[in-house]
């Protein structure tokens, strides 16, 4: 699977898929996305996909403590590599159901 590393936003990413990265990036980003949460939350992202959520979050809370689950072997990898330099963040390659 060939990565792209692209920009949305503010965000940089790779992406095997830059038009899904980006319909991701509309679809889940509002105004209102991060109203009351605080870098002293502990966050889960159940489904986190190749980490575009995680990147944003990280970005307006740095110091947050994340944890992400994803299952596809393909999109974990990938968000590995997306999230290779943040700090307080615990990636697991499961589902949550």
């Amino acid at each position: 699977m060939k990565l792209k590393k692209i920009k949305i936003g503010s965000l940089e990413l790779l992406t095997p898929n830059e038009k899904i990265a980006k319909e991701i990036y509309t679809e889940t980003f509002n105004s209102k996305e991060f109203n009351g949460l605080r870098s002293s939350h502990r966050y889960f992202d159940c489904g986190a996909h190749i980490g575009i959520h995680l990147l944003k979050l990280k970005q307006k809370f740095p110091d947050m403590k994340v944890t992400c689950f994803e299952p596809n072997p393909d999109n974990f990898r990938i968000l590995q590599k997306n999230a290779h330099n943040l700090s307080n963040v615990n990636l697991i390659k499961a589902a949550i159901s």
